[in-house]
């Protein structure tokens, strides 16, 4: 049975259906075509129309990716692409973000708005920018945006024009669960061992870069660039063919999750992935780094489990946080920070 495509659903009919100030939402898997459509189908009618697409990224590898795909095939006269800090930035230094220019606009993973907003203190305003461009047509596209949609649906009021296609998981082969940090090192020699590639995803950037140490024969270590402490151990030309060739040469690629969205490897070599990641929409952009070729293209998961301990800090902390806000409503904002000083930042 031939596996349903976004431009199956979202059609050319449905897109000349909308209508400037509609809000789209694309709810789909990884590797059915989300970016395709905007590469090509949207493309064509943009330029046809002669209009241009802003295209926002969250990521400097996807984006690399991204422009590096875009200028090769020539359509850099009607795709745009930025990332969504640099909107930010603008903001935050008070100068003009002009998006006049644009029909499109392209929200590529726009669980950012959330996802980020743990640790960003600024993923509001490119979002809030956006949402205030009446003469453009906003696409947000991601396989785990469901809390977004329901906050600009519930909180912000506004209407959706929405897309949805069910999300397979029978690439996975089997599904495995362990507790210690311990077994990383067994994984690592198991898959040595059998010669097959692997991808571990590893919330710590200190603990990446000491598992890649270990085994430096067989790994390529990535983080983030504004990792300052641990980024000055990538080998950037490394990193750089990998996104251009959507492969690495190395038995084992140790990422952060600075790579959770939008990078494509193509390669039915890679047949395990590994992961330490706490949040289930991070999770699943995480395994969606492999894009599968085929039904014969199958994955070992492993998922790391959070302690008992873990989760019940994260509850502590949260009530904390519903505490700070019950109180904030009640009160100025004078009075929430004599309350709370130095800890107003929710």
């Amino acid at each position: 049975m031939k596996k349903l495509r976004v431009s199956d659903v979202v059609t050319i009919k449905q897109i000349k259906l909308w209508n400037l100030g509609d809000i789209i939402t694309i709810k789909a898997g990884t590797g059915v075509g989300k970016s395709w459509l905007i590469k090509n189908i949207l493309y064509a009618i943009a330029k046809g129309e002669n209009k241009k697409i802003l295209m926002l990224i969250h990521r400097s590898n996807c984006t690399e990716q991204f422009i590096d795909e875009i200028s090769r095939d020539g359509k850099s006269d009607v795709i745009d692409i930025k990332t969504y800090q640099k909107l930010e930035y603008k903001e935050l230094k008070s100068y003009f973000n002009d998006l006049s220019e644009y029909k499109y606009i392209v929200c590529d993973e726009f669980h950012y708005f959330m996802s980020d907003a743990s640790f960003s203190k600024t993923t509001d305003m490119s979002f809030d920018l956006i949402l205030s461009q009446s003469s453009a047509i906003k696409i947000f596209m991601s396989a785990t945006g469901d809390q977004m949609k329901r906050f600009i649906n519930d909180n912000k009021g506004i209407e959706t024009v929405d897309y949805e296609l069910p999300i397979d998981f029978d690439f996975i082969e089997d599904l495995s669960f362990f507790h210690n940090d311990e077994t990383f090192d067994m994984f690592m020699d198991e898959i040595i061992t059998r010669n097959e590639k692997a991808i571990f995803f590893i919330q710590s950037a200190k603990k990446a870069y000491e598992l890649c140490k270990k085994y430096k024969d067989y790994c390529l270590f990535n983080c983030s660039k504004h990792n300052s402490d641990y980024y000055k151990y990538v080998d950037r030309t490394k990193i750089k063919e990998m996104l251009k060739n959507e492969r690495f040469e190395e038995l084992i690629l140790i990422t952060t999750t600075c790579m959770d969205a939008g990078v494509n490897l193509v390669d039915e070599e890679i047949k395990h992935i590994v992961c330490e990641v706490e949040d289930t929409g991070v999770l699943i952009q995480c395994v969606g780094r492999k894009r599968i070729q085929d039904d014969e293209d199958k994955i070992h998961l492993y998922i790391k489990v959070i302690s008992k301990n873990s989760l019940g800090g994260k509850e502590t902390q949260l009530k904390k946080k519903i505490h700070m806000a019950n109180f904030l409503k009640e009160h100025t904002v004078k009075e929430f920070i004599e309350e709370f000083p130095r800890q107003y930042g929710l």
